[in-house]
């Protein structure tokens, strides 16, 4: 959504939350979020996506996968040279919630893996609780709904600048 108060020249802010099975990402009640760097944040995990491949997670179940990457975020990965140390390092690119604007905080950490050829995996964990929720989908869905969102800002973004010309 849109936030209606818009005065060109502007770029795009709004509201906007992510549903993925029965849970949310993101708060849509919170207001004035750069859309725009949501989306980019998205091109930015489509275009990771081959990277995310899971295979060292195949052998294990959501809540041994959903515990080894909270604690792999909370290891730097780094020694004190600067040098990557470890699998910390390489686990942190699993997470995706980091990096969103303010509307994508909140008590909870969100992982995706890349399952196969064509399918994702989103992790949700809640930080409270350390429930885990994971959600099933198809690579060619989420990067569809990326494409379709960044054509929508593209459209919005125009209309903007057409109110300005």
């Amino acid at each position: 959504m849109v936030e209606p108060e818009l005065v060109p020249p502007s770029p795009v802010w709004g509201r906007m939350c992510i549903w993925a099975g029965n849970f949310r990402i993101g708060n849509f009640e919170e207001q004035h979020c750069g859309l725009s760097q949501c989306v980019e944040h998205l091109l930015d995990i489509v275009r990771i996506l081959p990277s995310l491949d899971s295979v060292i997670f195949q052998e294990h179940n959501d809540d041994y996968i959903a515990r080894y990457l909270c604690e792999s975020w909370y290891e730097s990965g780094y020694n004190e040279y600067g040098e990557k140390v470890g699998l910390a390092a390489d686990m942190h690119k699993y997470r995706i919630d980091y990096g969103f604007p303010e509307m994508f905080d909140g008590p909870y950490m969100v992982f995706l893996l890349a399952v196969g050829s064509d399918s994702l995996k989103l992790l949700h964990i809640e930080t409270s609780s350390n429930e885990v929720k994971s959600f099933m989908f198809k690579k060619e869905l989420f990067t569809g709904a990326v494409n379709s969102l960044q054509e929508w800002l593209s459209a919005q973004l125009e209309e903007l600048r057409s109110k300005d010309a």
